[in-house]
């Protein structure tokens, strides 16, 4: 499912910019995998992930950033810009949680679709079980490691 949002302010030069937002949940069921040449379907029960956040200033598309591709860690300067989005497009505290908040709106919207859900709940299901067998696992080496002194 994909789910799109639009905001828009005032840049400081007086132009209007609009980003636009656009997040991507999609349910995968097969997945190809290549076995030393042989390409083999198999079954899956995942879900993708896609983002991208693009800033048009003057019907011009000025920069994009894709999953994750705001750069929060540049440092900040004296007109305020905390982050980016990609190289040419400055954010504010104030603009940088617009942006912020428009993407997780959106993505609460994408995950919210039944099959996504669904998927999404499996999933957890696994991690805990997986994360419960690795902490059984770390805590019998760690016996292991006592006993035998090493």
């Amino acid at each position: 499912m994909t789910s799109k949002r639009e905001i828009n302010w005032t840049l400081g030069s007086g132009k209007q910019i609009v980003v636009q937002i656009s997040v991507t949940r999609t349910h995968v069921t097969e997945r190809e995998l290549d076995a030393d040449g042989i390409k083999m379907r198999v079954s899956a029960d995942d879900v993708t992930k896609s983002q991208t956040v693009t800033a048009i200033v003057d019907d011009a598309i000025i920069d994009t950033a894709y999953m994750g591709m705001i750069n929060r860690a540049i440092a900040p300067n004296n007109q305020g810009v905390v982050a980016s989005i990609g190289r040419k497009v400055g954010l504010t505290d104030e603009t940088l949680k617009l942006v912020e908040d428009a993407i997780s709106d959106a993505a609460a919207e994408a995950e919210s679709a039944p099959e996504i859900a669904d998927c999404l709940s499996r999933i957890a299901t696994r991690e805990e079980a997986r994360r419960k067998g690795a902490a059984e696992y770390d805590q019998h080496r760690e016996m292991m490691r006592n006993v035998m002194g090493y």
